[in-house]
């Protein structure tokens, strides 16, 4: 508070052709002296298909060549960031050279792919609990990253919810990465009371493996 305190005398006489820049991810901490005295942008992230097609554009310019399944998990690890998705890119590239494919992509960003999931699904349907940690434990063993796991069986359940929900799901989903045949199949084992529970475990379970450093073990117990 006193910074910002000393800094107002500046804002509110600032030096001859000089703009203040200010950034922040917090806005509601900026004392409200400051923010009078500010215009306020406020910066969305970019949609999935805006840094899919940024990355189309830079894997083209760089004689690059890639499938499209390589391109939308690099989009969606990079979570609506351009620099993240790029510098991604820039790790697959170095990686992979000029051809990129998708499971030197899962390899190497730590994702598991989709038949993965859907196997891990089924697992969840037949209430089969010693195959679902050995899963589990195969993932750690393969080097995958468990937050990034935690993440897209959250996203997977939500697409079975909208599966349920949906006359028109192809609408709502990714058909790049997800099998709607598939969904529409295990969404029939669920109720949507259930769905919506599990979401929230993996929700919570989420937020618990990032504070914690047995987060392998969190993710356990909360399967």
């Amino acid at each position: 508070k006193s910074a910002f305190n000393a800094l107002l005398k500046t804002l509110e006489e600032p030096p001859p052709k000089v703009v203040f820049l200010f950034a922040t991810t917090e806005l509601s901490k900026i004392p409200e002296t400051i923010l009078s005295r500010c215009q306020c942008f406020e910066f969305k992230p970019l949609s999935h298909q805006q840094i899919i097609k940024q990355l189309e554009y830079i894997c083209e310019q760089e004689n690059i060549l890639s499938d499209g399944l390589s391109l939308e998990e690099i989009a969606k690890a990079g979570a609506g960031s351009m620099r993240d998705a790029q510098s991604l890119l820039d790790q697959v590239i170095a990686y992979c050279g000029k051809k990129i494919k998708s499971n030197s992509v899962e390899e190497i960003l730590g994702i598991v792919g989709k038949q993965t999931l859907e196997k891990f699904i089924n697992y969840l349907i037949k209430k089969d609990s010693a195959n679902l940690i050995i899963s589990v434990q195969e993932i750690i063993s393969a080097g995958k990253d468990l937050n990034f796991f935690c993440r897209d069986l959250a996203e997977y359940i939500r697409n079975l919810m909208m599966v349920k929900l949906s006359n028109k799901p192809e609408i709502l989903l990714d058909l790049e990465i997800c099998n709607l045949k598939v969904l529409q199949d295990q969404a029939q084992a669920f109720h949507l009371d259930d769905l919506q529970q599990m979401f929230t475990v993996l929700a919570r379970t989420e937020l618990e493996m990032k504070r914690s450093p047995l987060s392998h073990i969190i993710f356990e117990m909360s399967v």
